[in-house]
């Protein structure tokens, strides 16, 4: 339902219903944060590697 850019459709609801969305912040700061991903933040602030890609790898 959500795009990787916070975008949202809901395009396979049925009519004549009611719907309802509640938001929820996932306070787990580390999702989506891998072992590679810390490796190359540990190379970049030790000078070893700059970071090339503001995204995921």
């Amino acid at each position: 339902m959500t795009g990787a850019s916070g975008q949202y459709a809901f395009d396979r609801l049925e009519q004549g219903y009611d719907y309802s969305v509640t938001p929820h912040l996932d306070k787990d700061y580390l999702n989506g944060v891998s072992t590679f991903d810390l490796v190359l933040i540990t190379k970049h602030i030790r000078g070893v590697q700059p970071l090339n890609s503001p995204g995921p790898s």
